[in-house]
This record gives C-alpha cells, sequence and structure tokens, in this order.
C-alpha cells in the first residue's frame, strides 16, 4: 500500500510510519521509500524488522527529476526473466532489487542511489514468479 504525505510537509519520521504501518496483518513486511535521504529511514523501518528498500542513501539525494526509477524498475522485474538471476522462475526480494537497482540507478546523468536493509531470511523471500509473456519467453 501507498503512504502519501502532504506535499507542503518535508519530513516522515518513525513515530508516523509505526501508527500507519502496524495494522498491516503479515507475517513479513516490505516497505519501499522512493524519495531522497531515504536510506535512513530504511535503517530505522528494519531496526522495526521490516525489509527495507530506498531510492537513496541516508544522505543521498534521489533523482526526481526523471520519475520514481527505482520503485518503477521494481516492479518491472516481475515481467522480466533477467531479474531471474538464479533461473528458479521465482522472483526474491533481493533480485527484484538488483534488478531496480541496476536499471533504475541512471538515466540521463540524473543518479539515484538505491539502498536496501534486508535480514538473510528477507532477501531470500520469495515475492512470487516470473509474469511470461508471448514477447517474454
Amino acid at each position: 500500500f501507498c503512504l502519501p504525505y502532504p506535499h507542503h510537509e518535508d519530513h516522515i519520521f518513525q513515530k508516523d510510519l509505526t501508527p500507519l504501518t502496524e495494522s498491516v496483518n503479515t507475517s513479513h513486511k516490505v516497505i519501499m521509500f522512493d524519495m531522497c535521504c531515504a536510506g535512513g529511514l530504511a535503517g530505522q523501518a528494519r531496526r522495526l524488522g521490516w525489509e527495507t528498500i530506498s531510492a537513496s542513501t541516508e544522505y543521498g539525494n534521489s533523482a526526481y527529476s526523471y520519475g520514481s526509477a527505482v520503485s518503477r524498475n521494481f516492479f518491472r522485474a516481475f515481467s522480466d526473466t533477467t531479474s531471474d538471476t538464479d533461473g528458479d522462475g521465482i522472483l526474491s526480494l533481493d533480485e527484484a532489487f538488483n534488478y531496480a537497482k541496476k536499471n533504475g540507478s541512471e538515466l540521463n546523468g540524473d543518479k539515484n542511489y538505491p539502498f536496501k536493509k534486508f535480514s538473510s531470511k528477507g532477501a531470500t523471500m520469495s515475492l512470487g514468479p516470473i509474469i511470461r509473456s508471448r514477447n517474454n519467453r
């Protein structure tokens, strides 16, 4: 789910994030932060037990000028067989992140600095099968 934050605010804090997400009843939580300086928040979320991905490090900018390339490529990994690096037909969290990092880190000279904080179990977590289409065998 998406956690929109008022556009006139320039911060989201852990104290805000916890109540917004604590009602999500699941054994695994994966959270993605697609904003500048998100690595610090990703680190805080990891300490809460969540698997985290961010478009930038704690002190890095994300290249907002060309859209949400990291998150867009994270989801694109589900339909590109090259993302399945171990060839098992199942996309893991780490495979999806690596695909997003490879394909969403630079465009037209703008850079993102994707960052992850996964537990060892979270990195191998199955996200589901690679979706194959007629043009993507």
